[in-house]
């Protein structure tokens, strides 16, 4: 789950999520600029509880309750974070897919055209490695697209589960951060979310040509 707060003190919201859901490991996104320290160390004293909330999560050597565990992901600019979340994830290795419904193998209505060109190259023969591709001047796209990045217990028909990267760009001018995170986790296709008033054409073009 992706859980919100203010950056200088833990949200009540987000703490009672982190308890109810029996959450053991807290992953903070971004600097102390974003998620103060202050935060962080709460994090570390607060107690892990299974699913729920009711109980504490014990360790089975000392009878003791567990704290949470907390790791703080964080590059200098939001490109730098991005592309750390990005390999991050894909340590478990990206989520592979051959051709999507746009490239008519499927149902063609699955995605839509609207009025942009949006499809780029040829339909892979094979299953590959996919990310999606979001803008980072601002959090809503990226927000939607955690969902289907996270993948969840999907698994293809290939029998491949597991996360695809999700990699932000400016909305203008393809990051080279976002084009060493996609070698570095050998992506062949890209899943471009929302218009070009969000991801251009010409980031898609650039994208195709890396």
């Amino acid at each position: 789950g992706v859980l919100l707060t203010n950056p200088s003190k833990l949200s009540s919201a987000a703490k009672q999520a982190i308890r109810r859901q029996g959450v053991q490991t807290v992953y903070i996104v971004g600097g102390n600029l974003a998620i103060s320290d202050e935060v962080e160390a709460e994090l570390a004293g607060t107690t892990a509880y299974l699913c729920g909330g009711n109980q504490p999560r014990l360790d089975p050597n000392t009878g003791k309750a567990k704290k949470l565990v907390v790791e703080r992901i964080a590059g200098e600019t939001l490109y730098d974070t991005n592309e750390l979340l990005a390999e991050f994830a894909g340590a478990q290795s990206p989520m592979t897919f051959g051709a999507f419904g746009i490239w008519g193998a499927e149902d063609p209505n699955l995605f839509n055209n609207t009025d942009a060109r949006s499809l780029v190259g040829t339909a892979p023969g094979v299953p590959v490695n996919t990310a999606l591709l979001v803008t980072g001047e601002n959090f809503q796209d990226a927000m939607v697209a955690s969902v289907p990045a996270y993948g969840g217990d999907y698994q293809s028909a290939w029998g491949n589960g597991g996360p695809m990267p999700l990699i932000a760009t400016p909305t203008n001018s393809l990051a080279p951060q976002a084009v060493d995170a996609m070698r570095n986790q050998s992506i062949e296709q890209l899943i471009v979310v929302g218009g070009p008033l969000a991801v251009s054409e010409n980031v898609v073009d650039d994208a195709d040509h890396r």
